[in-house]
């Protein structure tokens, strides 16, 4: 199953020339930045604070890259593996990340955070959350 869920995601994402970690991060950014607008026709109510922590994990080099890692590894192979998001590791990309740009630059139209208002929690839960869901399509 997990096969035909990988080579159906694959095909379906043909188009978008997912090749590399730059082709995703730019396709995340693109799929993010239409949830706003679509929230707002269809009258949902988002939580900003969730687009903010994923704006600002996907406008992250380091951040990006270690998940972007995490990810790939998980979906490399058939067995489950054990490992999580490391909080102390996402912490510190968190804080370097935040005091090399002091001034995160605005995007996707949501407003900036401050360098406080990072919770890396947030992060380790998004990324465990996302491996959760590539070991049950593994089962």
């Amino acid at each position: 199953m997990f096969n035909f869920l990988k080579l159906a995601a694959q095909i379906a994402l043909t188009h978008y020339h997912l090749t590399d970690k730059e082709s995703y991060r730019k396709f995340l950014l693109d799929l993010l930045s239409s949830v706003p607008p679509l929230a707002q026709k269809f009258g949902v109510q988002l939580d900003d604070s969730l687009l903010r922590h994923l704006a600002f994990l996907l406008n992250s080099d380091a951040l990006f890259g270690y998940i972007y890692t995490l990810i790939r590894n998980q979906l490399r192979t058939e067995e489950i593996l054990f490992e999580s998001a490391n909080e102390e590791t996402i912490r510190k990309l968190c804080e370097s990340t935040a005091q090399a740009d002091t001034e995160h630059p605005q995007a996707l139209g949501v407003q900036t955070l401050g360098v406080q208002a990072i919770n890396p929690v947030v992060i380790v839960s998004l990324v465990s959350q996302i491996l959760s869901i590539i070991n049950a399509m593994k089962k």
